[in-house]
């Protein structure tokens, strides 16, 4: 399992500091993880604070993917639809996709809990009927351009009527484009 360390607050040596860390823990790499956690928090000076990120899944199944051994928890309320579907309205957040993981949840949350909601935005591009490539934020602005993207429907989906080059990848035609923001 990959782990990143996404925050640390105030200088280590302080007493008060926190560092949180990021995986996308399963099953078969919890032990590990766990293991890896209880081991950093025994080698940082007294007073300091770690905590670990919580992903739906893990929210509403803690028996199956445990509970971190850390201080506090922050809830990834965030990516809850289906990137690969070209389909999906959209993945970084639905309304719809959180309840499903939020209800029939535990009442209660073994750890205090932060939440983490989304402050970003993508274009995701569809190659072939499947998913390709995440590009940094595009302006609907800028796929107004008739001679280059077509839209269609409804949704926030254009398809490529010739090439171009976007944030250094080569655009095919007919690719299509899906603009996700909160």
């Amino acid at each position: 399992a990959q782990v990143v360390v996404l925050a640390a607050r105030s200088t280590l040596q302080q007493k008060g500091g926190e560092v949180q860390f990021d995986c996308d823990w399963t099953p078969s790499t919890r032990d590990a993880y766990f293991l890896f956690l209880r081991n950093i928090k025994a080698s940082l000076p007294p007073g300091t604070h770690i905590s670990a990120t919580i992903r739906l899944h893990q929210y509403k199944f803690p028996k199956q993917t445990g509970i971190p051994p850390v201080d506090r928890g922050m809830l990834m309320l965030y990516n809850t639809g289906d990137i690969d579907d070209p389909e999906t309205r959209n993945s970084i957040f639905d309304p719809e996709d959180a309840q499903k993981y939020l209800l029939g949840a535990p009442k209660r949350y073994p750890l205090p809990l932060d939440i983490a909601l989304p402050l970003f935005s993508w274009a995701l591009v569809y190659r072939e009927g499947a998913f390709w490539k995440i590009l940094p934020e595009r302006s609907e602005t800028e796929l107004n351009d008739t001679l280059c993207f077509e839209k269609i429907g409804a949704a926030p989906l254009w398809r490529l009527k010739k090439g171009t080059y976007r944030s250094g990848h080569y655009l095919r035609p007919g690719d299509q484009i899906r603009l996700e923001s909160i």
